[in-house]
Parts: C-alpha cells; sequence; structure tokens
C-alpha cells in the first residue's frame, strides 16, 4: 500500500495499493491525529507501506512564524512516519507534477484525478462542492510515489 502526503494546512493523505486502486484518502488530519490515522490504516490492512511525501520549501515572502510552522509541520509528518517504521520517499513539487505534466493550477490535479479515479470525486470535492485540491494532490503523490517504487523493485532505479 502505498501513502501519499501533502503536508500543507490544506493537504491530503491518501492510500492506494499497489496496483494503483484508491483505497482510503483524506483532507489532512491534526498534527496529532496524523499517527493515529496512518495507524488505523495499517491495522486494516496487513501489508507493507510506503509513502511518498511532498517535500516543499517555505517560500521568501512568507513571514517568520509561517515557515517555522511549515517546517514544524513538515518534520511532524516525517519523524511519525519513522516512528511508524514506514519507508518514505521525499518528492519536491515540481519533481512530481512535473512527471504528470501539471503546473502550479490546482483544476488540473483536480482534472486528473479524476481521471485516474473517478469513484474520488466524493472525496476531492467538499459538501458544498469546494476543492479539496491538497487531497487530489495527496492521490497524485501517491501515484508518483508508487510508479518510483514499482520502477525501482524491477531493478530500473
Amino acid at each position: 500500500m502505498i501513502i501519499g502526503i501533502d503536508p500543507g494546512a490544506n493537504g491530503g493523505v491518501a492510500f492506494i495499493h499497489n496496483g494503483g486502486e484508491l483505497y482510503k484518502a483524506f483532507p489532512m488530519p491534526e498534527k496529532k491525529n496524523l499517527a493515529m490515522v496512518i495507524s488505523n490504516v495499517i491495522l486494516e490492512r496487513e501489508e507493507t507501506f510506503y509513502c511518498c511525501i511532498e517535500k516543499s520549501f517555505p517560500s521568501h515572502n512568507q513571514g517568520i512564524t509561517s515557515i517555522f510552522n511549515h517546517g514544524y509541520n513538515y518534520g511532524w509528518y516525517v519523524s511519525t512516519l519513522s516512528i511508524l517504521n514506514i519507508e518514505t520517499i521525499e518528492v519536491l513539487p515540481q519533481v512530481w507534477k512535473s512527471a504528470f505534466k501539471l503546473s502550479k493550477d490546482k483544476q488540473k490535479s483536480m482534472d486528473l484525478c479524476l481521471k485516474l479515479w473517478p469513484e474520488s470525486k466524493d472525496l476531492i470535492y467538499g459538501k458544498k462542492g469546494g476543492m479539496l485540491d491538497g487531497v487530489a494532490e495527496a492521490l497524485l503523490i501517491a501515484e508518483y510515489g508508487r510508479q518510483k517504487l514499482k520502477l525501482r523493485l524491477i531493478g530500473g532505479i
């Protein structure tokens, strides 16, 4: 099972099977609940888990507090995965988006997510129809990780 994490404040966490089928996806839980969410899925499924997490850097136009929070959150997620003994691949947003020919346009991520997983519509659009692009991007990050893991396992990396 592959876990994809968009660690932003409006990010998400997604789980896909090794064959690419959607298992579960959620908006990013509070930091203290991320381990519980992942642990619950691990307890449901007796299989090996891998994770692909977006590694981004704060932009220069952010304030000091925002930069600190960004780094703290990212460190929290990576350490949680380490404690759960889940092998983790870190990927820059430019890298995974380039692999899918995406830009910063969130709608394009939403569209690709719906194309790959038509059943994800209720997961990536809120109750009032608003975009949950962090969930969509978590799914795409998981798919990027799945493709990289598949290449590695067959000796391509």
